[in-house]
């Protein structure tokens, strides 16, 4: 714990701060599983997988679920940080694939070349150089 004295929230690595953790996670865990992804959370980040078929029903299904998740926590007075959202295509270094694009609350969002998960950077081609 820090020496911040703050009035609101939950000091972070509290149990309190778990069980609201827990509460505010399981309505994202619902909406991720209507759509159909795979997720993986850590602290307060949130990793959303997809394999989709075919390569433009990527941009479709995020954005569906970008919709509908931001729908769930504008109703409990919660903000998604679309700053902070990056999208990451992963193939085979001898796959051409065009990126399809996507957009949240009108601003593209922008593929990442490389991604990092717990200290493991990923790269876009899968070749392991990073």
């Amino acid at each position: 714990m820090g020496d911040t004295i703050t009035r609101f929230g939950v000091p972070q690595g509290s149990f309190p701060g778990l069980v609201v953790f827990t509460l505010h996670t399981q309505p994202l865990v619902e909406i991720l599983q209507q759509h159909n992804m795979s997720y993986h959370f850590y602290a307060d980040h949130t990793q959303v997988y997809a394999s989709p078929k075919y390569i433009t029903d990527i941009s479709t299904g995020l954005e569906h679920f970008v919709r509908d998740l931001k729908s769930r926590m504008n109703s409990k007075k919660l903000k998604l940080n679309d700053n902070e959202t990056e999208i990451l295509l992963m193939k085979n270094s001898r796959q051409t694939i065009t990126s399809p694009s996507m957009s949240i609350n009108h601003t593209i969002i922008d593929m990442a070349e490389i991604a990092k998960n717990l200290a493991v950077i990923f790269d876009s081609d899968c070749s392991m150089q990073h």
